[in-house]
Formats: C-alpha cells, sequence, structure tokens
C-alpha cells in the first residue's frame, strides 16, 4: 500500500511472473519507462504453454504511467478454461496516463470480477510512435462480470494510418466460467484529434459465442477528418443469446465519415442476434458521408425500419455542461429511456431517477436533491458496552444537479436517539458550497458516553431545503450490553495451587480482579477474594512387634512392615499425608517339656521358679523388646530313700546292685 515504484529510467514498474495469488496493490503510484521499446507499468506476460495464474490480485486506487502499455496482462488465467477457473484479477479505481499505446490489455485467458471506475488519459499526441491508441483492449477467452463508470480520455493528430479505440472487446468474451453477459456500463470515452485518422469508440468484433451488454455508455469522437465511428460490432453467433446496446449517447463530430453505429456482418444485425434501442445518435460538423449500420443506410430511419432495431433511438443535440472534460449535458427530456437492469445509478454513483437519461450521466432537471446517507457512526444494529463511548457521525449527499450554497441558504442537521439513551444535537452548516454529487461528513459528537444498557433509536434529517423530502431523514439502531462486576469467595488448599480461575492464575492467597469477555465482547469483573489452606506433608517411623498386628495408624490398618502414604483431612478440609515407614519386629512363642525329679525343686526356668509338675506359660522379653511365650509343661518325679541288708560272699565281689 502507497508505495512507489519508479522505473522511468529502467523498464517494467511492477512485473509478475508464474502464479500469484492475495496481492493487492493499493494506493501505489507506478512508474514505467515512457520511451520505447516495450515496457508496462504492470508485466504479466505468457505463453500458450504457461499453466500457471494470478488468483485474488487486485489493483485499486493506483497511478500507473508510462510504457507501451499501463497494464500488460497475458495469459493471466493460464492457458485453458480450466487453469482460468482460478483464476481473479479487479482493476478498480486507478488513475492510468502516459502510455503510448494502451491503457489497459488483456490478452488470453483472464477472469475479471470487475474493471472499473478507471481513468485512463493518453499522451497529448496519443498516436504519436505507433499511429495507435487504445484506451482498454481485452481479446480472446477473456470474461468480465462488469466494466462500468470507466473515463476514456484520447488526444491525437494523426496520418492516414493512424487509430484509436476507446474499449476493444473480441472473440469469445465471457464464455468461459461466466456467472452472465458481460455488463458495459456507464462509460465514457472521448477522443479527440485531428488528422485523417480511424477512430472507434467501442469495437466489439469476432462475436463468435461472446455475450455482452452495453449500457448507458457515453461515447464523443471529434475529427476533422478521416472515418469515426460510434460502435462497431459483430454480436454473438449464437442465436441463444441476444446481445444488447441501448440507452447508449453517441456523438460523431466530424467533416470526414461519420458512422454512429456500424456491423462487420449485417446477418448478426436481426433481432435474433441482438437488440438496439433508446440509443441517441448524433452528427454534428459537415460530415462527408453519413451511414448506419452499413452503407446501405444513410438514415437512422432507414436503418431502423428495415430491420425493426432502435425504434425508441433518437438523433438529439445535447447541451453539455463543459465538454472540455466530460460528456454530461443538460436535462433533455427527450433524452429519457428507461432505466435498465443493474444500471441504477450514474458514472458518478448518482442514483438514476425513472426516465433515466440516456448516456452515463443522470441529467435530471435541475434541482437541489440532499439525500441523507446511512450514519457513519453508530451503523445501524451496531453493538457497543456499557461506559464506551462513541462518535456521533452522519453523511449528506447533494444528488441533484444543483449546487447547495450554505452560505446563502444554511444547512441545519439534527441528530436524535432515543430508548435507553436520550440525546439530541443541532447544528447549523453556514459557509461553503455542497456541490453536486459532493458528499460531506459531519461529526455531531465525537465522544457520547453509553451509561445504560439496551436498545437505542436514532433519526437523523436535516430541516426542509429540497423538494424531495423522502431521503432527508435516516432512521438506525444500537445496542448497549452491560458490563458485570460480581465478588466471589474462594477456600482451596495449598496443593491445588496454581489455581486456574477463567483466564488467570492464582500462586497464592490475595485478592483479584479476575476479566471475562461476555457473549457481546463486554468486559466483566469478578472481585474475587481466595484463602489457601494449608496442606501438611510429614514423616513417622514406628516400630512394632509382630502380635501388635494388625496396627492401626490414623483411619488406616496396617498388616505389614513397609512405607505406607497416611492421608488424613484438616480442619479446613485439605488432605495432609504422613509417610509412615513401620519396622515390625518378631515376637516367638514356642513349647518345652522337661522333667526332673522332686529333689530339683524349686525349679527355676528364665525369671519363673516352680514347685510342682505343671503347665506354665513362660514370658520372655526379645532384645527389641518384643514378648515372646515358651509354653512348659514340667513333669516332677519322685524320688525314694529305703534301707536294704545284704549278704554276699568274697567270691561274689564285684558286686552288682540295681
Amino acid at each position: 500500500k502507497a508505495l512507489t515504484f519508479d522505473a522511468t529510467n529502467g523498464t517494467h514498474g511492477v512485473e509478475f511472473k508464474k502464479s500469484n495469488s492475495n496481492v493487492l496493490l493499493y494506493a501505489c503510484t507506478i512508474l514505467a519507462n515512457p520511451a520505447p521499446p516495450i515496457y508496462s507499468g504492470i508485466l504479466y506476460e505468457q505463453t500458450s504453454t504457461d499453466t500457471t495464474y494470478l488468483s485474488d490480485v487486485r489493483f485499486i486506487k493506483n497511478k500507473i504511467s508510462g510504457g507501451e502499455y499501463n497494464i500488460y496482462l497475458k495469459y493471466a488465467g493460464g492457458n485453458s478454461a480450466t487453469t482460468m477457473k482460478n483464476s481473479s484479477i479487479i482493476i478498480d479505481s486507478n488513475e492510468l496516463s502516459d502510455a503510448y499505446v494502451m491503457g489497459i490489455y488483456s490478452e488470453d485467458y483472464a477472469y475479471y470480477p470487475s474493471i472499473s471506475y478507471n481513468t485512463i488519459t493518453s499522451r497529448a499526441n496519443a498516436t504519436a510512435i505507433f499511429g495507435f491508441y487504445c484506451g482498454m483492449n481485452y481479446n480472446s477467452y477473456t470474461t468480465i462480470d462488469t466494466m462500468k463508470s470507466n473515463k476514456i480520455h484520447i488526444t491525437f493528430t494523426s496520418t492516414s494510418s493512424t487509430q484509436t479505440y476507446g474499449i476493444i472487446t473480441s472473440s469469445n468474451q465471457n464464455t468461459v466460467n461466466a456467472k452472465a453477459a458481460m455488463l458495459v456500463a456507464n462509460n465514457e470515452i472521448m477522443i479527440n484529434g485531428e488528422g485523417n485518422a480511424t477512430n472507434y469508440g467501442i469495437y466489439a468484433f469476432s462475436g463468435d459465442s461472446s455475450q455482452w451488454n452495453f449500457y448507458n455508455n457515453s461515447i464523443y469522437i471529434a475529427n476533422d477528418v478521416g472515418t469515426s465511428c460510434g460502435m462497431l460490432w459483430e454480436p454473438t453467433d449464437n442465436i441463444g443469446y441476444v446481445a444488447n446496446f441501448m440507452n447508449n449517447h453517441v456523438h460523431l463530430h466530424t467533416d470526414g465519415t461519420a458512422v454512429p453505429l456500424a456491423f462487420e456482418d449485417m446477418t448478426y444485425a436481426t433481432t435474433s442476434y441482438c437488440r438496439l434501442d433508446y440509443n441517441n445518435y448524433y452528427v454534428s460538423g459537415n460530415p462527408a458521408s453519413v451511414y448506419y449500420a452499413d452503407t446501405t443506410y444513410k438514415t437512422l430511419t432507414a436503418w431502423s425500419s428495415t430491420y425493426s432495431q432502435d425504434v425508441n433511438s433518437v438523433s438529439i443535440a445535447p447541451t453539455y455542461t463543459n465538454l472540455s472534460n466530460s460528456l454530461r449535458f443538460t436535462f433533455n427530456p427527450l433524452l429519457r429511456a428507461p432505466i435498465l437492469p443493474s444500471v441504477y445509478n450514474d458514472i458518478n454513483g448518482k442514483l438514476r431517477t425513472t426516465p433515466t437519461s440516456i448516456g452515463a450521466y443522470e441529467t435530471n432537471n435541475m434541482n437541489l436533491d440532499l439525500q441523507f446517507k446511512p450514519l457513519i457512526s453508530p451503523l445501524n444494529n451496531a453493538s457497543f458496552c456499557q461506559n464506551s463511548i462513541i462518535p456521533i457521525e452522519v453523511s449528506i449527499t447533494n444528488i441533484g444537479n444543483l449546487d447547495l450554497n450554505m452560505g446563502a441558504s444554511p444547512l441545519s442537521v439534527h441528530v436524535r436517539i432515543t430508548g435507553v439513551i436520550n440525546y439530541q444535537k443541532d447544528t447549523i452548516i453556514s459557509t461553503g458550497t455542497l456541490s453536486t454529487s459532493q458528499t460531506i461528513n459531519i461529526m455531531m459528537n465525537n465522544a457520547l458516553p453509553l451509561l445504560d444498557t439496551g436498545i437505542c433509536y436514532v433519526s437523523a434529517y436535516f430541516s426542509e431545503i429540497d423538494s424531495n423530502s423522502i431521503n432527508d431523514t435516516v432512521y438506525s439502531q444500537f445496542y448497549v450490553h452491560a458490563n458485570y462486576s460480581h465478588t466471589d469467595t474462594l477456600s482451596i488448599c495449598s496443593n491445588e495451587l496454581p489455581y486456574t480461575y477463567g483466564d488467570s492464575t492464582l500462586t497464592t492467597t490475595g485478592n483479584y480482579d479476575v476479566y471475562f469477555q461476555t457473549i457481546n465482547g463486554c468486559d466483566s469483573v469478578i472481585n474475587l477474594t481466595l484463602y489457601v489452606n494449608p496442606t501438611y506433608n510429614n514423616d513417622d517411623t514406628i516400630t512394632i512387634c509382630s502380635d501388635e498386628l494388625p496396627y492401626t495408624y490414623g483411619d488406616s490398618t496396617l498388616a505389614s512392615a513397609g512405607d505406607y502414604d497416611i492421608l488424613f483431612t484438616t480442619i479446613d478440609d485439605c488432605d495432609s499425608i504422613i509417610s509412615l515407614t513401620l519396622y515390625v519386629n518378631p515376637s516367638y512363642r514356642d513349647t518345652n517339656t522337661v522333667s526332673i525329679c522332686d529333689t530339683e525343686l524349686p525349679f527355676t526356668y528364665g525369671d519363673s521358679t516352680f514347685t510342682a509338675t505343671g503347665i506354665y506359660d513362660i514370658y520372655f522379653s526379645t532384645a527389641e523388646g518384643c514378648d515372646s511365650t515358651i509354653n512348659l509343661t514340667l513333669i516332677v518325679y519322685p524320688t525314694h530313700i529305703g534301707i536294704d541288708t545284704v549278704s554276699v560272699c568274697d567270691s561274689q565281689l564285684p558286686f552288682t546292685y540295681g
């Protein structure tokens, strides 16, 4: 945007190669080398073997100067109908000047949603270098949805070989992927020169299956000698489509040959192939000859009666408001026609009335007609948030054909807002001039506060100043949505940190303002108080004896030695963990049987003393302090003392007793 490409001492201003997509050149200055050989302000040149193309490429509001061509595009949609489906090029609102052959040239397979609102101005002598100049030339399988409101002004000094063209369109136009016929409307073509030249306003030839509608164009050719032709065409040879040439203004001023309308082949001049009506063909000067359609028909009536074409067309001299720079003429009730589809505004965007003016300019009877445009701000059905501020800006256009001198007739503008907001503002503009087709924007308030919520109704109008009150008032509405403020209190445990609330992440206890957006995009705030309660994580080690199993710790029951996480809940309902290591030492239980003699009584076993036969539990403590039990069976045998006398012989010795 707003860049300068200066190639005045080089070659091309901007050159594209291969496939390009999503490109916007906006408000740029593009300068090509103004001298031969072939240079262009914008160049895209391919051959019939290339399948690459331009897609969504837009040239908007640029100033392009110099070169053989201001814009040169060849095979911009690739080399076939298949690749062309993917192409799209818009050329709108550009200023093209100083090319020495053509303003815009497009050849072979290209799709243009719009080529409109461009101004193309030739050099002071457009044909000095090559003896040829054309404002716009579209050739071979080009599809253009809309070509409207372009201004083409050509000046030349010629020799006998000189040719000038306003618009050339030829060979299968709008036959590939076309949504409808090409709309060529509201274009202004002015060709001025001297010398023995051949000049064409619109040259539509080799129709093949082309689909065209030429509506409300204005063509003026002024040349002292040579041949001047307003419209030369060969309509489609497809009888299934009827081309239209209607509501056009053609004025030829010449001392040479004047041809307001010509056909390449009269076969296609019938109503089966085309329809012509409500045109104005006017010839002035001292023409050497005049004919219509072909040399057979010397008058409009002769042509019209033979082919039943141009039945309502006329030949009337217009009165131009300023022929040096436009073809706008004053109101003439004889130069009126029905409004045509898709041509509801004129070349300047002015709304056409019914009936409308023939040609590119709406020239209804002189009157002052101000139109209140839709509000610039606030837009109808816009939404805003409470406590925001908005501007109140209105727009008024003079759609009449009489200027408003606000010094003599002040303009009173009023705005009323009702609903949840009540507001009134009145402004009087008492200086300056609101010229025809001019728009002024008025800032009524640059900072209106929106304190309440709900729907607001706006009416904006100006006090009666013209005869047409229908368009003096506009109505709209807008909405004011609430911002919300709430409080909230949360208690969490420390192991829940960091804590997410909405799109905020909180890491500690505190007071926070947490912002949300409502479904309407308005900020809402929650004043949050966050409490963080502690959680605990402690260690504990316990040693027990195996006879204490199962062992209860808190609300957990443990059956063996090991490491355990014991969960507790604090008074604040926060989980706490004790990491417990439990050691379990063994306890023993054995049995033993001991037999003694009663002479060994009392008998000591461990730290117990026994005096009789019996079964006893004897308790011990291990080295780890764990109780152990021996189940003792004690048997006590009696002992006996007696006296015995035995007599033996010494021969019995040794003597065994017992």
